[in-house]
């Protein structure tokens, strides 16, 4: 009889948690990719592929994402609010007429956050900080082209609950992505269009109570938009697609 009792108590534990990891799995197959489309968006300085061209020169913003996605057949809208200060920090070389910019460079950093369903989450700040390097800035005979890299986190964001079979069950979602990207985009007066391909590293911890499965997925990224400009202002949009996923944002800036 002991021996029943000390199997039943040291196998129930492994039981629970078997149960608990068989309906954390359908969360989190794909989560990663819409959330590091809220995230990161395509753009990832929300913005055209130019470069403001070295110091003096800055970019300030804000933006609204919105996503669509669907939790264990339940449809989510995603939601998140963000701003972003990019400042130039070197102007780049000249490469011949109407060729500049090479080599250029910027920095930015992104801070806001992230509502599900019309609700803040737990501790669901969004924040971002990278570069963008500039091959060409945009002249009358060529586009702006360039390369950014960044890293962006997601706090711990509460979806829900989920119920096994014995307790209802808290679950959160922490992400962080690597993202990298491959702008173009081209002036023409009082409007830019611009696209975009890349990919997200995203890492992904999905919490169930005391439990924790870390994901790691790599998604491509593709993206275009336009920008509308006036005088100093830049009123932006853009569409894309990653994982699966379909993502939007709206976004406003100021560059000098």
């Amino acid at each position: 009889m002991r021996n029943l009792i000390f199997r039943v108590l040291l196998f129930f534990p492994i039981i629970i948690w078997g149960d608990l990891r068989a309906q954390a799995l359908p969360l989190e197959a794909g989560q990663s990719s819409w959330l590091a489309g809220i995230l990161c968006g395509g753009n990832l300085t929300s913005s055209n592929a130019n470069t403001l061209g070295g110091w003096g020169h800055f970019s300030l913003g804000a933006k609204a994402a919105l996503a669509h996605p669907s939790i264990m057949g339940t449809a989510v809208t995603a939601k998140g609010f963000s701003a972003t200060f990019r400042t130039g920090v070197y102007s780049g070389l000249n490469l011949g007429p109407a060729m500049h910019g090479f080599g250029s460079v910027d920095l930015y950093l992104e801070a806001g956050g992230l509502f599900a369903n019309g609700r803040i989450s737990e501790d669901a700040g969004i924040w971002g900080t990278g570069a963008r390097i500039g091959f060409l800035r945009n002249s009358i005979m060529t586009p702006a082209v360039s390369l950014s890299v960044g890293y962006h986190s997601l706090g711990k964001m509460a979806l829900g609950s989920v119920a096994s079979s014995q307790f209802p069950v808290s679950q959160k979602n922490d992400l962080s992505t690597l993202a990298l990207r491959v702008d173009v985009s081209k002036n023409f007066f009082w409007f830019t269009p611009g696209a975009g391909i890349g990919l997200n590293r995203n890492s992904l911890t999905h919490s169930l109570d005391r439990a924790e499965f870390e994901v790691k997925e790599t998604e491509s990224v593709y993206y275009a938009g336009v920008e509308l400009n006036f005088l100093i202002f830049r009123l932006g949009l853009e569409l894309g697609r990653t994982g699966g996923e379909t993502f939007g944002s709206l976004g406003l800036r100021v560059a000098n």
